[in-house]
Order: structure tokens, then sequence, then C-alpha cells
């Protein structure tokens, strides 16, 4: 895991699509998995943030069904 640096944050409070492939981030409060640049129905809080590189990082499985 990842720390979330203030431009990540920034990256995706305003869904930055050039941050898309550089990395992923799970939201804790309901196990999403998203791109910087994907689309949400509210904003989420840092404290619930939690930053990865790629999809095979063993945390990240924990987040979301891998089917």
């Amino acid at each position: 895991m990842y720390s979330l640096t203030k431009k990540r944050y920034q990256a995706i409070k305003e869904q930055d699509q050039s941050y898309d492939g550089k990395f992923i981030y799970g939201v804790m409060e309901d196990h999403r998995v998203c791109c910087p640049s994907c689309i949400r129905e509210k904003d989420c809080v840092p404290e619930d943030i939690r930053i990865f590189k790629t999809e095979d990082e063993g945390p990240l499985r924990r987040l979301y069904s891998l089917s």
C-alpha cells in the first residue's frame, strides 16, 4: 500500500484521467476499487482511501471480489 499524497487525492477528487495507470485506489467504506478517473456517486474521505499500484497487491484483494 502506498501513501495518499495531496496530488493523488486531488487527482481522485477531480477524476483526473492523466493519473489512470499510475495508481488505483480502494474505498474502505463501500469496498470499491477505482482508477482516478472513475465516476463516483459521492466523494470519499481521505481516511477511507487506500492507494495501490496494481490489482495484484495482497490487501487490495480483500476490498473486492475477483470474479
